[in-house]
Formats: C-alpha cells, sequence, structure tokens
C-alpha cells in the first residue's frame, strides 16, 4: 500500500472517529503530514506544518498546503496554525519532525521535549535537523518522487539507514529518551541542493 493511500485512509478514519461527536466535511480535515520548527523572530517559535487535505471531496485528490504560525510556545504556534489552516488541526499522523539548525544549536532538548509532550502528537515522527537553510525552507521545497515533501524526507531516510545498515533512533519517543537519559542523539540533517530539491544525510554535524 503506497504512502498516499495510506494517507487517504487515515482521512477517512478520522472522520470515523469524529463521527460520534460532531460532523467535520472531509475538506475541511487538516492533516498534519509535517512540520519544521525554527527559532522565531519576535516569537520564540516559527512553526511550519505541511497539511495533507482531501480535495474535491471524497473522489477528489490529496493536496499539501504549507502553513505557518508563530509563538511563544511550540503548542501556541500550532494553534495559530490550525486558525490558519481553517480547519480542525491533527498533528497524530504527522511523519517528520525538521528542527532548524539554529534552534537545534542554541536549545535542542527543550525543543525535543517540547514536542513530546504536545497532546495528540506522533511519537513515531521522525527527526531530523535542517543544515545551512532554516527548517522552513525544508517544508516549502517541492517535493519529486511523491506527493508530499513529508513523505519524500521519509522516503530518502529509511532507503539512506537501509543503504548504511544502521538502525536509526530517530523517532520522536526515542530522541526524548535518548536527551532525558544525557544522551546526545544522532539526528540526519536536511538540507536543498542548486536544483532546491531535499537532500538527506544520515547524521547532522
Amino acid at each position: 500500500m503506497n504512502s498516499r493511500k495510506i494517507i487517504c485512509l487515515i482521512i477517512i478514519f478520522s472522520l470515523l472517529a469524529l463521527s460520534a461527536c460532531d460532523y467535520m466535511p472531509i475538506d475541511k480535515l487538516a492533516i498534519v503530514t509535517g512540520l519544521g520548527i525554527d527559532k522565531g523572530e519576535d516569537s520564540r517559535y516559527l512553526v511550519t506544518a505541511e497539511i495533507a487535505r482531501m480535495e474535491g471531496g471524497e473522489s477528489g485528490k490529496l493536496e499539501p498546503h504549507i502553513v505557518t504560525g508563530k509563538g511563544d510556545t511550540i503548542a501556541e504556534a500550532i494553534s495559530m496554525l490550525g486558525r490558519q489552516a481553517g480547519g480542525r488541526l491533527y498533528t497524530a499522523h504527522c511523519s517528520v519532525v525538521i528542527i532548524g539548525e539554529a534552534l537545534a544549536s542554541e536549545n535542542l532538548s527543550d525543543t525535543v521535549k517540547s514536542i513530546y509532550k504536545l497532546p495528540k502528537f506522533s511519537p513515531l515522527a521522525s527527526v531530523a535537523v535542517s543544515r545551512n537553510c532554516d527548517a522552513n525552507r525544508i517544508m516549502n521545497l517541492k517535493p519529486v518522487m511523491r506527493s508530499l515533501i513529508s513523505e519524500e524526507i521519509s522516503g530518502i531516510m529509511e532507503a539512506q539507514y537501509d543503504e548504511a545498515g544502521i538502525e536509526p533512533r530517530i523517532h520522536v519517543y526515542e530522541v526524548y529518551s535518548d536527551i532525558s537519559g544525557g544522551r546526545t542523539p544522532a539526528l540526519p540533517s536536511a538540507h536543498a541542493d542548486e536544483e532546491e530539491k531535499v537532500k538527506m544525510d544520515v547524521f547532522y554535524e
């Protein structure tokens, strides 16, 4: 089953879960598939989200939308994202989190802990650090092989770790566990090449 079908199923199951509470049109569901978190200028955090929406109802196609929000906490910035997205925001199926290089260098520990403690956030999301650019730029790159940039990043990371024969510890819960235990996590890095395509390196240096 390809990733597009998986996300479509996620949207359908999310609708079913909500049906017992209230009705939410399918084009109003805002499923967050990836997050970029940067150090803000006039606020502490700038958060960029890739949102997958089913355009044109159930017979339509999956389309990515990029929205940004800012706040003094990551949760506050995500709350702003929901207002910009114009629908209820779901982060439980986020697959990728890119932390901006400046923020990671300054305070990786608190950032990861804040992500881990977000309500209903997926502990299985993969974590990477941007290199020579901010996370916002990575999230705004156009995918080449997949329909979503988060899918593209996940696919590249999986292929690189398989090729290197390394068992990665890059999921949010694993990175949180390393930091809480006083260990420095070895995270992959993401950057943009000259053709504005996303590139990944197994280890961030």
